[in-house]
């Protein structure tokens, strides 16, 4: 059958553009069995060749129509209370002149793919971020996930100015474009959540100072070194994470300390550790937030989200929760790679009752695509560095309870950012994982940024210290650590970071 007849069968259940994107996907996959000969013969060009595709003006020509079909009303070409339909009169005029070439089937298959080629020069032409959460799809949405990624990246002019060289990306037919995002389900471990990626909504002025500045601060909190939970057996080696009750209230209290002074500091984004956050912090902090957004909004101008650390939950799980600037929770995420080690001779597994139940990344408009991961999901490495190669993650943010920094992030932190050239990584330790009394450890957590080394983009790092006088001193009220990105690229390093280490003492 042809794709005028498939698509046309179908075209009922093709809402949006976005489900014409996961149908033209559909088509492809099922139509082309060898994507490397398809792209190879089919779409490129060698001028040097005996022979090619004589349909490429007409194909091409077909893809500025649908973009322009698009743009003039990106709603009415789903509408079908029309006698004809522009979309599928475009389709039917350009199959019927195609020239013979090669296979029927892969000649054919070229419409579908430059229908998102169509799209995919909409999207980069739109002068708007969609605010719709993603996936976008709701047509075979149990095959594919469709996002769209934003035209914009505080990475990017780094990237041109310093010529890093191109990614190494397979040979498929959904890496042809940048701005369309294609998952399919059946890349996400099974019971794993299907990955949200929600729009931060804020005026557009308040990403004017990190926008014109190129700088992006975040305050990394530790909190205290005393703890207030226990990891408690009670099947086996399986543990859960127990709170201490009485010391609740005055945790949430330098918690809340920790918050306040940060958003004085006028940092864009506040990172908390890992099991330190329990339920009943995380909906203090989110109150928290919310009362201030109405009774002094102008302390929140700079501040854009809170990762309220993770806590554990009263269904067993290990869950990160993510709020706006003014206390809305824009998502969570589950840990999905569960602790599971010998300490002191005794074997603990972190007992998950549903990883990865939910997964969250954050895109703000201008600045690029933030993903949280909770600990050891970095250190298993392998389906956060998937995730940051498909949303080409601009930060990569850990909350974490570690200690071991070089072992279980450095190397991963590396392979992430050799992987796609763009994510910067902070990592949120707290205090209380390390402490021992063998002595003062002054590395607690560890940042990073992409650095061009010859031919090569490998990450950059800074470690996080502590300073032992001062915490000797006090570690009553806690500290923060100021991060600063710094993305001008006019410095030694691709991109500057800077570290502040500050104790509260009043």
């Amino acid at each position: 059958m042809s794709f005028f007849k498939e698509i046309s069968n179908a075209f009922s259940k093709i809402e949006t553009k976005y489900d014409l994107v996961a149908f033209c996907y559909y088509y492809l996959e099922k139509s082309v069995g060898n994507q490397i000969i398809f792209l190879g013969e089919y779409i490129e060009i060698n001028n040097s060749a005996e022979m090619i595709n004589p349909n490429l003006m007409e194909l091409n020509s077909m893809a500025l129509k649908i973009k322009k079909i698009l743009k003039k009303d990106p709603f009415k070409p789903f509408l079908l209370n029309n006698k004809s339909n522009q979309i599928l009169d475009l389709i039917e005029d350009t199959e019927k002149n195609l020239k013979d070439f090669g296979d029927v089937s892969l000649n054919n298959s070229t419409i579908p793919f430059f229908i998102l080629q169509g799209l995919e020069l909409y999207f980069q032409d739109c002068a708007y971020e969609t605010f719709e959460n993603s996936p976008l799809n709701s047509y075979l949405n149990e095959l594919y996930l469709i996002y769209v990624n934003g035209n914009i990246s505080i990475m990017d002019d780094i990237i041109i100015d310093k010529k890093y060289s191109e990614k190494i990306n397979r040979n498929e037919i959904r890496n042809y474009f940048k701005h369309i995002i294609i998952l399919k389900n059946s890349e996400i471990p099974e019971n794993y959540g299907k990955p949200k990626l929600i729009t931060l909504h804020k005026e557009e002025k308040s990403f004017e100072n990190i926008v014109t500045s190129k700088k992006i601060k975040i305050a990394l909190i530790p909190v205290i070194k005393e703890k207030w939970f226990e990891f408690s057996n009670k099947m086996g080696a399986s543990f859960v994470i127990e709170y201490d009750e009485q010391k609740m209230n005055s945790i949430k209290n330098k918690v809340i300390a920790l918050l306040d002074w940060a958003i004085e500091c006028k940092v864009n984004i506040i990172v908390f550790p890992e099991y330190v956050c329990n339920e009943d912090i995380q909906s203090t902090i989110c109150e928290y937030l919310s009362n201030m957004s109405l009774k002094e909004p102008k302390k929140l101008t700079e501040l854009l989200f809170v990762i309220a650390g993770s806590g554990w939950t009263k269904d067993s799980n290990n869950v990160s929760c993510l709020y706006s600037y003014d206390g809305i929770l824009l998502g969570k995420v589950y840990k999905y790679s569960a602790y599971d080690n010998d300490k002191n001779g005794e074997r603990y597994i972190e007992r998950l009752q549903n990883p990865g139940k939910e997964i969250t990344l954050v895109k703000i408009p201008r600045i690029g695509v933030f993903q949280t991961e909770i600990c050891r999901n970095v250190s298993e490495n392998e389906f956060s560095l998937k995730l940051s190669k498909v949303f080409n993650s601009q930060f990569l943010l850990i909350t974490a309870w570690s200690s071991s920094i070089n072992i279980g992030f450095k190397k991963q932190i590396d392979s992430i950012i050799s992987s796609n050239h763009k994510t910067c990584s902070a990592m949120c330790n707290c205090c209380a994982a390390i402490w021992d009394e063998n002595g003062f450890r002054e590395e607690i957590g560890i940042i990073a940024a992409p650095q061009k080394n010859k031919s090569l983009i490998e990450a950059n790092y800074e470690y996080i210290k502590r300073n032992k006088q001062e915490c000797d001193m006090s570690c009553e009220k806690g500290c923060i650590f100021e991060i600063c990105y710094d993305f001008n690229g006019k410095g030694k390093r691709d991109v500057m970071i800077t570290s502040n280490f500050r104790k509260k003492l009043k």
